[in-house]
Order: C-alpha cells, then structure tokens, then sequence
C-alpha cells in the first residue's frame, strides 16, 4: 500500500508504537512499505510485533537530558538551551530495513 512516504522517525517509542498499530490496521508493511525508528526506549520497544528499532543515547552522554533537566528545574540555567548530542546506539528491531532500489 502507498502512503505517500516511505520512513518515519518517532521522537519517543510510544508515539512509534501507535504509528506502528495505524499502519498495520491500514495495511501497510513494515519495514516492507514504511521504515519506522524511534527515539529512546520504553517497553513497548520489546513487547511490541514487530519489536520497534530506536536510537538511544549512549556512551557518556546518556545523562546530559537528565542533568539539563536539573538544572533547569533548579533554575541554575537561564536563556535558551542548546545541547548537542552525538553518540547513538541502535537498539535493532523489526521495523528498519535497507531502502528499495528506486
């Protein structure tokens, strides 16, 4: 079936599981129609068919949300906030593949 795209990348695993569940109900295969990555983990990541294939922080950055978080909370930083992070481990799930030769 063509929805008119061929990825969509999810800013948390409970948004992909749902656009997961609206694709299956509409007919359409994933990863064969529609690739699907999600950003950090829940556990729907595991307990999802097909499991959902997400980026999570990694290395020594895993605690820059959390310490930026504090920070603001404790009102420690003020202005805009700009944080970059770079370092990514691919937990590989079902709902990635390799892109169709066009």
């Amino acid at each position: 079936m063509n929805v008119g795209f061929t990825a969509a990348y999810c800013t948390n695993t409970v948004i992909q599981f749902g656009v997961l569940q609206r694709l299956k109900r509409l007919g359409v295969d994933v990863p064969g129609d529609v690739n699907l990555i999600g950003n950090e983990y829940s556990e729907l990541v595991k307990l999802s068919v097909p499991q959902l294939t997400t980026m999570l922080i990694g290395g020594s950055q895993k605690e820059l949300p959390v310490i930026r978080l504090i920070e603001l909370i404790q009102r420690k930083r003020t202005g805009t906030l700009y944080e970059c992070i770079s370092e990514y481990e691919l937990f590989p799930g079902g709902t990635l593949a390799a892109c169709k030769a066009t």
